[in-house]
């Protein structure tokens, strides 16, 4: 006589376990985009403080003209707002901004640990100029991107008073973007 195997009680609370889990995503994923919009932009810790501006390439717009870039609000402390719309920059657009067409492709690019602390950059601002060096690798997909990329840490920085101009350095402290090797952007401008 053969005997059944029973499945032993953790095997059911792991397939319930999953079970739960999976409705829970589904859930998420279909209520996920407007609730996403929704909940960023009134939790308390997004209300309190400064509005700022965060530049990212949108669709169709920016696909064919790298320099086209479009403001989305966001809320940033007080006191740091650069490094805030930085960080900002690198997290990229909401599901629901991506949902109709912004994107950044700035967070993508970094790669590997950072060299200079949690950030993953440092920010000088001096003399209208903000001087911002990625302590991380960055792999560039090629010019459109690069240029992108450009355009959006500009657009994003030079909206506080304080900053005129922008100064892009890779972690090694080379300017990034400058592939004529002769770090031009290190120039007095």
């Amino acid at each position: 006589m053969q005997r059944r195997a029973r499945p032993s009680i953790l095997s059911l609370f792991g397939l319930l376990g999953v079970l739960v889990i999976s409705t829970w995503l589904t859930l998420v994923s279909a209520n996920g985009h407007a609730e996403a919009a929704a909940s960023t932009a009134a939790s308390p810790e997004r209300q309190a403080g400064r509005p700022i501006q965060v530049f990212f390439s949108r669709r169709p717009e920016s696909d064919g003209d790298f320099a086209a870039v479009f403001p989305v609000s966001r809320t940033a402390p007080d006191a740091g707002v650069a490094r805030a719309a930085l960080h900002e920059l690198i997290a990229g657009p909401t599901p629901a901004e991506q949902d109709v067409g912004y994107f950044a492709e700035l967070g993508q690019m970094l790669y590997g640990p950072s060299t200079c602390g949690d950030d993953g950059f440092t920010i000088r601002i001096a003399d209208g100029v903000a001087t911002v060096r990625f302590c991380r690798g960055l792999r560039s997909g090629g010019i459109g991107q690069d240029a992108r990329l450009d355009s959006t840490v500009k657009a994003t920085l030079t909206q506080f008073p304080t900053i005129q101009r922008v100064r892009l350095l890779d972690q090694d402290g080379n300017c990034l973007l400058d592939m004529s090797g002769l770090n031009r952007c290190l120039v007095a401008i």
